[in-house]
């Protein structure tokens, strides 16, 4: 029987269930927020402060930070006007994207979040 690791632990699953089981555990693990033009904006469910979000795109990965402002903190294979344009979908896109972070982690405002 093949196993899968959920949260550093390794789990037995039949092996019919292998895609639909790998599915379930990135929704939980990595949940995305928004894809576009591409790029997949998602975060891990184990996530730290400062609210963030990830960006994959092809083999290019890229962290940006949303609160308190946009920053890009974190740069992995992304072309300079690939950055612009994901910048850019985040700042049309940052208030949902905070809601998202809320809402997955349980929290009811953003001063809850940065303490």
């Amino acid at each position: 029987m093949p196993f899968i690791r959920v949260l550093g632990e390794f789990v037995s699953i039949p092996r019919e269930m292998c895609n639909f089981a790998q599915y379930l555990l990135i929704k939980r693990i990595m949940p995305t927020v928004l894809t576009l033009l591409g790029m997949r904006f998602y975060y891990w469910a184990r996530e730290h402060e400062p609210i963030h979000v990830h960006v994959k795109k092809g083999d290019a990965e890229a962290r940006f930070d949303l609160v308190p402002e946009i920053e890009l903190t974190v740069n992995m294979g992304f072309k300079p006007h690939e950055l612009a344009i994901a910048e850019e979908v985040l700042k049309e896109n940052r208030e949902y994207m905070i809601e998202h972070w809320k809402l997955f982690f349980h929290k009811s405002t953003i001063n809850e979040v940065n303490q």
